[in-house]
């Protein structure tokens, strides 16, 4: 093991004496000169950003952190980088990734101490159980490997990952404050795609994937709905209402003006992604948001300002016409019709498939419903009756099993974080962060009855907000440590310029 760690930390001198970089610098000059006189212009410039390749990749592999944010980054935008390259495999590259993590981690704790015992959370025991039982389904003579092995990221595996990394990696309030700064960022980019759809139109991927797929639920007889870089129109919509509650409740808890002015400008983007999506089930997240935000605040002023919005709102979109010009609000107030075409569908549709289910109480398998079984299987019986839910997917593909074990475990969790955020958080500051980010996810899983839209990038956000409120106890102590030193500080200073 000596050796072994001789020849590692030899390698990582190298490493950080940026020799590498030289080298690579040297020889890309030399390619780049060389490949102008005899070779094109396309392969000229290949070779010009292997410096940058080289010393992004040098600066990612030697620290965990680099590699956390990189997935962060990557769940975000590896949808349209799904839609542009139709050679990419999102799913297993995400999977793929997450899993290479993993074994980093535990490779890099040999070498360098990382404090596992953080991630000994409730969080990961119950995701861990779900991931379990996710795992029986290997064992179904009917499985199919593939789509297994596609869905178990989405439905547990994600989940777990961010169990270990947040705990391990990044566990503090900095973390957390650099986390939201990013997501704020692709919030910023998500708007702009949005917008220039709106006003410039679809480009040619876009159209071909409506064309083929997307028309039935992006033209309407309302208007068109637009989906941004996202995979449709209802991700893109409840994605908007989950960062609306997030960003707008926790506005109010940073100390920094410019930084509340620039969340609530955030809020304002998400609303306006919310509103062209057309997507009615991302309703349910600002006021299930709102309402779970009005019982963790433990602030009577937050209450009577949070209850009057709820009410407020609900009334003007149910029992006025105000704004109906609008077709983007008069949308929306369809989320409270009761007899709208398309619940009806929905209705009828789980009807079918209770009758199916009633003979599978461990479902069809995963990532088999919704017809997608013939890709994998072409005598496939499973039917093809659309899902237009994630929970009714878990209970297609698992079964009233599978739906009960999943459903329990996820009110344990809320019920858990409800605890932790009301009794465990001391700071006022970091409850009101952790009761935004609670929040908006439970908003999200609110909304998820309504769409499948717990995969990129809301399954991963929500599981991180989750996180946090989990070690917030942690972070609440640390905060509040360095709050006591900061007064005694200032407190030593006011003492002697009195005696002086």
């Amino acid at each position: 093991m000596s050796v072994i760690k001789r020849i590692y930390q030899n390698v990582i001198s190298i490493v950080d004496s940026n020799i590498y970089i030289y080298l690579g610098l040297f020889f890309c000059i030399y390619m780049i000169y060389s490949l102008s006189l005899r070779s094109g212009p396309a392969i000229t410039y290949l070779f010009a950003i292997f410096p940058m390749i080289l010393a992004l990749t040098g600066l990612i592999s030697t620290k965990p952190y680099n590699l956390i944010i990189l997935f962060f980054v990557l769940n975000y935008f590896i949808m349209p980088m799904g839609r542009y390259i139709e050679s990419l495999k999102p799913g297993m590259i995400m999977l793929g990734l997450s899993l290479s993590i993993l074994m980093y981690l535990v490779a890099f704790s040999v070498f360098k101490k990382l404090e596992w015992n953080r991630i000994r959370t409730p969080f990961l025991y119950l995701w861990l159980f779900w991931l379990a039982f996710c795992s029986t389904q290997l064992f179904r003579p009917d499985v199919v490997f593939e789509a297994w092995s596609i869905s178990i990221g989405t439905y547990a595996l994600f989940a777990v990952c961010m169990a270990i990394f947040i705990p391990l990696v990044l566990n503090q309030f900095k973390d957390l404050q650099l986390l939201l700064f990013l997501w704020s960022v692709f919030i910023i980019f998500a708007t702009i795609k949005g917008w220039w759809q709106k006003s410039h139109g679809f480009d040619a991927k876009e159209l071909q994937w409506l064309w083929a797929y997307g028309y039935r639920t992006h033209f309407l007889r309302t208007g068109i709905r637009y989906f941004s870089f996202f995979t449709d129109a209802a991700n893109y919509g409840t994605s908007n209402g989950f960062s609306l509650i997030v960003f707008a409740i926790s506005s109010f808890y940073f100390k920094n003006k410019l930084l509340r002015i620039y969340f609530l400008l955030i809020a304002s983007m998400s609303l306006y992604g919310m509103l062209i999506s057309g997507t009615r089930s991302a309703t349910a997240i600002p006021f299930m948001g709102i309402a779970c935000f009005i019982f963790l605040s433990k602030s009577p002023k937050s209450m009577l300002i949070g209850t009057l919005l709820i009410i407020s709102s609900y009334v003007f979109l149910n029992y006025t016409t105000i704004g109906d010009e609008n077709r983007f609000i008069r949308r929306l107030r369809t989320s409270f019709d009761t007899q709208d075409a398309s619940l009806v569908v929905r209705q009828e549709n789980q009807k079918l498939l209770r009758t199916y289910m009633a003979d599978h109480p461990f479902g069809v398998g995963m990532g088999l419903s919704a017809g997608r079984a013939s890709r994998w299987m072409s005598d496939s019986t499973i039917p093809s009756i659309a899902n237009d839910s994630w929970w009714v997917m878990v209970w297609t593909e698992t079964g009233i099993v599978g739906l009960s074990l999943y459903l329990s475990m996820i009110a344990i969790m809320y019920a858990w974080g409800a605890y932790i955020i009301l009794f465990k958080i001391k700071s006022k500051r970091l409850r009101g962060i952790l009761a935004a980010l609670f929040s908006g996810s439970i908003g999200l899983f609110a909304s998820s009855y309504g769409n499948e839209v717990m995969g990129y990038p809301n399954g991963v956000l929500s599981s991180m907000a989750m996180v946090y409120v989990f070690i917030g106890p942690r972070i609440d102590k640390e905060l509040l440590e360095e709050e006591n030193t900061a007064l005694e500080s200032q407190k030593k200073l006011d003492d002697a310029k009195q005696s002086a």
